[in-house]
């Protein structure tokens, strides 16, 4: 079976072989660093550049989650592929995809040269939310920092404990 590239899969593919760089991986354990994992979650690259969001879910996250090493490249399959949180995208897509008890991995020596070194999608400073109500997406934007506020507390009654940091960026227009 060929492989698949990333930007052609879709909700129906159910025996589709991909060939990925794990990009990045991080544990996601709510709005506490010391809780239970909720998930492990990674960005996973192909060869043309593309790039997707994975997820481990909390019950795999044990077993499954060191098998994806930062870095390494493999040839994925028998994968769930689902449609993109609308809360939460680490990257730009409509899908998203989720490592199954029948996932299988196979590490790959294919050279590295041909993965992306970095992963974004510029935006411009007037399609962001000064206030970050209508915030969908994570933003990735080139500027200067040009302050950053003391750590403070933020009460809620349903987070034991939170953070909250300001920092401000000027693009290159001189406007914040």
């Amino acid at each position: 079976m060929p492989n698949k590239p990333l930007s052609a899969l879709t909700l129906q593919d159910r025996n589709a072989e991909v060939q990925i760089q794990i990009h990045r991986k991080w544990e996601f354990r709510g709005a506490v660093d010391n809780g239970p994992i909720l998930h492990i979650d990674m960005i996973l690259t192909d060869c043309t550049g593309n790039a997707i969001h994975c997820q481990i879910p909390s019950f795999l996250a044990a077993t499954r989650g060191d098998e994806f090493q930062v870095g390494k490249i493999y040839k994925m399959t028998r994968f769930s592929v689902a449609r993109a949180k609308s809360t939460y995208k680490p990257v730009d897509g409509d899908l998203m995809l989720y490592v199954t008890p029948y996932t299988t991995l196979e590490l790959c020596h294919t050279s590295q040269s041909c993965f992306p070194l970095y992963v974004y999608h510029l935006t411009s400073y007037d399609k962001i939310d000064p206030d970050g109500s209508n915030a969908r997406n994570f933003h990735d934007v080139l500027g200067i920092i040009t302050e950053i506020s003391a750590i403070k507390p933020v009460e809620n009654a349903h987070i034991p404990s939170s953070y909250n940091r300001h920092v401000l960026i000027k693009n290159l227009s001189d406007t914040f």
